[in-house]
This record gives structure tokens, sequence and C-alpha cells, in this order.
């Protein structure tokens, strides 16, 4: 997600999945894979349940959708 001039090429304010989700369900697939830096920007941004997109200063976006997250690893190894 960003708005317009935040990065090359965009021309226009982009919503990001998250927030396309709004009012439905993300499924989230073998998010075992999730290295343990994007798991970190990521655990936040589920409990506070608000994006804020690239480029803005402070337009932070209420979203309210279900988190379903799957995966066949061990997660506690």
């Amino acid at each position: 997600m960003h708005v317009k001039g935040s990065l090359a090429g965009a021309y226009g304010d982009k919503r990001g999945k998250l927030e396309q989700a709004n009012g439905g369900t993300i499924f989230l697939h073998e998010v075992g894979e999730i290295d343990a830096v994007d798991a970190g920007v990521a655990a936040p941004l589920f409990g506070k349940r608000e994006v804020r997109p690239v480029g803005s200063d402070n337009l932070h976006r209420r979203v309210d959708a279900r988190v379903v997250a799957a995966t066949d690893r061990d997660l506690d190894a």
C-alpha cells in the first residue's frame, strides 16, 4: 500500500492486501516461511488493527479483517 508519489511509478494511491480484506478474511499460507524481521513488522499491525501507507505522514487507516494463517512447520522449533 502506498500513496501517490511515495515510490517510483506510484501515480496514485494503492490499497494493500490487508486493507482490501477489510470486513472479510485474509489467509496467510505458509506463515512458517516468514522471516523474523517480517514477522516483527507484522505482529504490531495485527494487534493495532491499523495500517499506514508508504509515503503517508500520519494517515493511519483502520482495518477490520480476520486473519487465518497456516503452516506445516513446527513453529516451536
